[in-house]
């Protein structure tokens, strides 16, 4: 099992990783590749999984998508910010015009590139037999859970073409 972030975990079952002993890791501090974004993360490293995949990551992402300078903001604007992201995502996808449903929908969208790229990170590293994603985000957005879903439908032909996918090909993926 490894643990991603507080708010969203990735847990990654592997038959050899139990019958070894193998304990729950915190696998938010590893560092992934981010397509061009760049994120410096509170303990210092660059790119770790926390800064895209936890909530704050998920606000960062909605403050990228604004073009507003989240480096700027205060602390307590961060985390002002970090408690409201859910509740204004779910608000502007049920209750928003189009464009404003548009949006959310493209801040999703990215929310979803950076977990392909962790995947890509994780798995690669631990080839897991099964995989479990939950946590609050998970619970919070019902489409975002789909996203999720016709990501993992789309991996066979996806497989074909990206070659950090093809181990995805067959694994059992659970979304709570």
């Amino acid at each position: 099992m490894i643990r991603m972030t507080e708010s969203f975990e990735l847990i990654l079952g592997n038959e050899v990783m139990a019958r070894s002993g193998y304990h729950p890791v915190w696998f938010g501090h590893a560092s992934m590749f981010a397509a061009g974004d760049t994120r410096t993360c509170e303990c210092g490293s660059v790119n770790c999984i926390e800064t895209f995949l936890s909530k704050k990551g998920l606000a960062i992402t909605y403050c990228d998508a604004q073009q507003k300078n989240w480096k700027a903001m205060s602390a307590s604007e961060t985390d002002k910010l970090t408690e409201s992201i859910l509740p204004a995502i779910t608000v502007g996808l049920v209750e928003g015009d189009a464009e404003k449903r548009r949006f959310w929908d493209s801040v999703l969208s990215r929310y979803m590139l950076h977990l392909k790229y962790s995947l890509r990170n994780v798995g690669c590293a631990y080839l897991p037999s099964e995989i479990i994603i939950k946590g609050e985000i998970i619970s919070s957005l019902p489409q975002l859970k789909e996203k999720i879903r016709a990501f993992f439908e789309q991996i066979p032909q996806q497989g074909r073409h990206d070659h950090y996918l093809h181990w995805l090909a067959g694994i059992v993926c659970t979304i709570e």
